[in-house]
């Protein structure tokens, strides 16, 4: 049902860019370094929007691969600490009378 509502949304939301696209249609310039372009507005803001999501993502995959190892870190920590307990839960418990 998640799959499907996702389905729904990733759809509406291309329909939605699709009207705006055919919305604004007039002709903008796009001034690079190198070269200078016409194109339309709903392009523009298309090109903007990858840019920016492809930005956000290269940020995050960071951030991601750094909680990754620290994950992996701490994982070994806990293991080291199992095994303590167990070694200790094991040993006879002594009497101090």
């Amino acid at each position: 049902m998640a799959r499907f509502l996702q389905f729904i949304f990733f759809l509406t939301l291309i329909l939605l860019f699709f009207v705006f696209t055919l919305e604004n249609l007039d002709l903008v310039s796009l001034n690079l370094v190198i070269e200078r372009y016409q194109v339309p507005l709903g392009l523009a803001l298309l090109l903007c929007f990858v840019l920016g999501a492809l930005v956000g993502i290269l940020f995050s995959i960071t951030q991601i691969l750094k909680n990754k190892n620290k994950a992996r870190v701490l994982a070994k920590k806990v293991a080291v600490a199992e095994q303590e307990v167990a070694n200790l839960r094991q040993l006879p418990i002594k009497s101090s009378h």
